[in-house]
């Protein structure tokens, strides 16, 4: 027998208490009615059973403790440290002190009530304060110095529910007898386990007209569930009438032994949501659990259970992000890109966002944030959230330096993913390779999540000096490439040498993007290069080359030729302006800008360049236009500006 010491922590009175939330009811009058058995513990002297009274204690020793005869009336209770609860309950045909007790074994709080005789039943009220959170709780009554019999008809526990909460941040592993459709089945005497629908919630519906042991119906989750691992669960229950202890746990198929206890959950007549937590564990082997089990052979009635979900508790979310399209990596400050190598993930595209300017003044060493790693496979998608790099100047990094560095003279080495909404002002690249300011290598097909590697809204300006392929955004290529809405405003200088691609070995589309390069270079071209050997076919729309030279390469085949200005002219301003990316009408270092420049980001406009190449247009004194000026007074106006000459 276990002999329960009482903590007592209880005021008691003999009144009905105020109403509360409740946490536990039973009518065992009615439970008796329903062809329920009372199946809970007891131990000590004294017999129990339910009868049409309730639970019917009778005792016919005499000289017993107050502890040789105990029994629970709940079960399964989730208590909270320092919460005052009221208990309520019934009783008829006793006489004396009563003991009680709300807790667990030696942890418990309660108290005894002096119960006074009278004609049939009377209603008792106490009061426990929780000594700890306790998850599976009991309400047990002691009565050995009672002598006679007695009934209990009705127990109500009541006060401020807190309840088990799920955890801030979580994954859901399973789900069941939701929208998604999923469904659990069991076993038992008779055909009782069906899916079903009740009040619109799609449900399992369990009916039961006979107590039997709880492992005798049973409902299973089957599922892997690893030895050591916390688990939630969660749903909503209801049934015809109540219940309470209904068994909850994990266990392994090969030995059928448990495998870690929730809490034990309560059945009402209205929709109740349970939640409970428990860690895998056991001394079997496996050590893991193959199942969920609902043990719930005593619940004597129909039974629903829906919205069954099985959680894990999971870390916050990283404030730097977590490299997915959802939650990228955060960019703020020059360390966060000096880092940012290191979240690349082979085989995978990593997602990144910058969301403040950055300058990268006086910092060298630098790794590309994808430098080539042997295999190729990384891909990535970069936001520069309408943000500029500044300053961008690193060391060179050589292949003596080590295979994954190898292609580390540029912001982003093997770009292989997208660029989009980015600026970089004023880089300085000097390498004995080839390279770019934004990638030294743009695509590959290894890296099988960007079959086609993207650049838009992205402007780039600086100077880039490389061996082999150069260029201004990229070195050269390896899958198909996109550029979009784009501009480079660079001086480059390499073997094979470019405003934009240095090299282009793949097939480019190209739209509604200019480049204002000098390019020097065996074989180099204002806008794309390519090698004498290979022909590529591009296609062009929109696209504005300002230098001298070709703006592609005469081995590249062009869909539609590039507009050529050897310099920043009137009609190159209002051909690229024509463009919906441009057309706010931004200048940038004498030359239009992407219309996210406005404000602080423009270091020029373009009204100064418009006005020196304006026409020159003469007047008279009295207004009119003289076509062929003389010798004279006259109004000179070029642009917005009028000026008095003598010619």
């Amino acid at each position: 027998m276990k002999k329960l010491l009482l903590v007592f922590a209880a005021v008691v009175a003999l009144a009905t208490s105020a109403s509360a939330k409740v946490l536990f009811h039973k009518d065992y009058k009615a439970a008796f009615a329903a062809g329920q058995s009372y199946n809970l513990w007891h131990g000590g002297d004294g017999t129990f059973a339910l009868t049409e009274d309730g639970i019917t204690v009778t005792n016919d020793k005499t000289d017993l403790p107050f502890y040789a005869v105990q029994y629970m009336t709940a079960g399964g209770l989730g208590i909270d440290k320092g919460t005052e609860y009221t208990i309520d309950f019934e009783i008829k045909g006793f006489e004396g002190r009563f003991t009680y007790g709300l807790g667990t074994w030696g942890n418990t709080a309660g108290g005894n009530v002096t119960v006074a005789a009278a004609e049939g039943f009377q209603k008792v009220s106490v009061k426990a304060t929780a000594p700890a959170d306790i998850a599976d709780a009991f309400l047990i009554f002691q009565t050995g110095e009672f002598i006679g019999t007695y009934s209990i008809g009705s127990v109500t526990i009541s006060g401020d529910v807190k309840g088990l909460a799920l955890p801030e941040y979580y994954e859901v592993v399973d789900e069941y007898f939701t929208d998604k459709g999923k469904y659990f089945g069991g076993w038992g005497a008779g055909d009782r386990v069906i899916p079903f629908e009740e009040d619109g919630k799609k449900c399992i519906k369990f009916t039961n007209t006979k107590a039997v042991n709880p492992w005798e119906s049973q409902l299973k989750i089957g599922g892997n569930f690893p030895a050591g691992q916390e688990y939630y669960v969660t749903f909503d229950v209801k049934g015809d009438l109540y219940a309470e202890g209904l068994n909850l746990a994990f266990q392994q198929s090969k030995d059928y032994q448990g495998r870690g206890d929730f809490k034990a959950f309560n059945v009402e007549p209205t929709w109740q949501t349970y939640v409970g937590k428990c860690t895998v564990s056991g001394s079997g082997e496996p050590a893991d659990a193959d199942g969920l089990l609902f043990s719930i052979g005593r619940y004597v009635g129909t039974m629903y259970i829906a919205n069954v979900k099985i959680i894990k508790e999971t870390e916050a979310p990283s404030q730097n992000g977590l490299g997915s399209k959802e939650d990228p990596y955060i960019i703020a400050t020059a360390a966060d890109l000096v880092a940012a190598h290191e979240k690349i993930v082979p085989g995978a595209m990593t997602y990144f966002l910058q969301v403040a300017d950055i300058d990268m003044t006086g910092v060298t060493d630098y790794v590309a944030l994808n430098g080539f790693d042997g295999k190729y496979t990384a891909a990535f998608t970069y936001d520069g959230g309408n943000h500029l790099i500044t300053g961008f100047a690193p060391a060179d990094k050589a292949a003596a330096d080590g295979t994954n560095n190898y292609y580390c003279t540029s912001i982003f080495g093997v770009l292989s993913g997208k660029v989009c909404n980015l600026g970089v002002v004023d880089a300085k690249i000097n390498t004995a390779q080839g390279a770019g300011i934004l990638g030294a290598y743009m695509g590959h097909s290894a890296a099988t999540a960007a079959p086609t590697s993207e650049l838009e809204n992205v402007f780039v300006t600086g100077n880039i000096t490389g061996t082999s392929y150069t260029g201004g955004m990229i070195g050269t290529t390896g899958t198909a490439v996109s550029i979009k809405d784009c501009y480079a405003q660079v001086n480059v200088e390499g073997t094979y040498a470019g405003g934009i691609i240095g090299r282009l070995r793949n097939p480019l589309t190209i739209a509604n993007t200019y480049a204002k390069a000098t390019v020097k270079g065996s074989g180099a071209a204002a806008l794309v290069a390519a090698t004498d050997n290979k022909t590529i076919a591009v296609t062009a729309t929109d696209v504005v080359a300002i230098g001298e030279g070709n703006a592609f390469h005469n081995t590249l085949t062009v869909s539609t030729p590039a507009t050529v200005f050897a310099t920043v002219t009137p009609e190159a301003i209002n051909a690229i302006q024509a463009w919906a990316a441009f057309n706010e009408g931004y200048g940038f270092n004498g030359a239009p800008a992407l219309n996210w420049q406005k404000g602080d980001r423009l270091n020029s406009g373009i009204d100064a360049i418009q006005q020196d190449n304006a026409p020159v247009e003469y007047f008279n004194l009295q207004g009119v236009r003289v076509d062929r000026p003389t010798r004279g007074l006259y109004i000179r106006r070029q642009g917005n500006t009028a000026t008095k000459v003598i010619l």
